[in-house]
């Protein structure tokens, strides 16, 4: 079985908290529910969360990185929140490691 990781890096200028999404399904207008929670991570500090799928899922997981105060189970829409970054395991290694930096942007890699 898979376990795929997640991990926030906090190279902005202030501490900040972050929200993981699964990606909303269409037919509900983009809310989610916020499947986990980076809380307070210190500039230059991180975090890090692991997802294990389902026995038998076949499709890779993705997620939405959204800075946020949210908490686990709490429906938003990361669409509003100013900055996300997108995590998309197809094909890609199990560790994405996203870093928010200074101009609040994200990046995403994959190792």
């Amino acid at each position: 079985m898979a376990i795929y990781t997640i991990k926030v890096i906090n190279n902005s200028r202030f501490p900040r908290s972050y929200v993981a999404f699964m990606p909303p399904p269409p037919a509900i207008g983009g809310f989610a529910n916020a499947w986990a929670t980076f809380d307070n991570v210190s500039v230059g500090g991180f975090d890090s969360v692991e997802y294990a799928p389902e026995v038998g899922s076949a499709s890779a997981p993705r997620f939405i990185i959204a800075e946020s105060d949210g908490s686990p189970g709490q429906i938003s829409d990361p669409a509003s929140a100013p900055n996300t970054a997108t995590i998309d395991f197809a094909g890609q290694p199990q560790t994405a490691i996203v870093t928010q930096n200074a101009d609040g942007a994200f990046s995403v890699a994959y190792s």
